[in-house]
């Protein structure tokens, strides 16, 4: 719709173009005998000089009601993009924080090397192993952006489909993983969730980590172009 839009407007403006440069087109014997025959329908010139400036009159409101349409489409994709820019600096902040979090996590010591270690402990009660895990897991926890799946959606665009697929799984499961810090039983089972968590996160760590310099770019260019206009402000005043 938007594209429609535009080419109707860029050829509303040519029409208007022309129709400013009449009088040279006129000189041309064909394009004179073409207006000619077509106003001879109007045997009073004053009918024909009415009829020309109404013709002219609704085309220049057509042609206003296209350019603020226009206008109109072009502020709010430029809102639109504004708000995507915003979006991804936002989550490639928090995307950087939760990845080094699960980064430390898992190459610690305390950070059990198979999760059958981790099933043992919990099934002998190995408080050693256990609370050096659940220690570990406190200190880096991993806080959610509330609305973090609407502003994961909010950047589709600068995303490829499997980028945005990778990208909503991986925090959906760092939804849950901070979900159950939050709500840690005292059975310690919930330890098993959030090491499978966790390893499921680390091994598309490349991947995240790739995305998040995607949208570090995005966010780099935002600031960059920021900080231009706010030194063209600067010079001018």
């Amino acid at each position: 719709m938007k594209k429609i839009i535009t080419w109707i407007f860029i050829l509303s403006c040519i029409v208007a173009l022309l129709f400013l440069c009449l009088p040279l087109v006129l000189r041309f014997d064909c394009v004179y005998s073409f207006i000619s025959v077509f106003l001879s329908a109007f045997r009073n010139a004053e009918y024909k000089g009415l009829y020309v400036e109404t013709l002219g009159a609704l085309f220049g409101a057509f042609l206003g009601v296209i350019g603020a349409v226009w206008a109109q489409n072009l502020a709010n994709e430029q809102s639109k993009s504004a708000e995507i820019e915003k979006n991804a600096q936002v989550i490639y902040a928090d995307l950087k924080e939760s990845l080094d979090c699960v980064s430390i996590i898992t190459k610690a010591d305390e950070f059990p090397k198979r999760k059958i270690d981790l099933i043992r402990a919990v099934v002998h009660a190995d408080e050693k192993v256990l609370q050096g895990f659940e220690q570990l897991v406190n200190d880096n926890r991993i806080i959610m952006l509330p609305d973090w799946k609407q502003m994961v959606l909010s950047i589709e665009q600068t995303l490829k489909s499997e980028e945005l697929r990778v990208l909503l799984v991986s925090y959906t499961e760092l939804s849950e993983l901070s979900s159950l810090v939050c709500s840690r039983n005292p059975d310690k089972s919930w330890l098993l969730d959030a090491y499978t968590i966790l390893t499921s996160v680390s091994e598309k760590l490349s991947s995240l980590q790739r995305i998040s310099e995607k949208l570090g770019t995005i966010s780099r260019k935002t600031k960059n172009r920021k900080g231009k206009k706010n030194e063209s402000g600067s010079i001018i005043s």
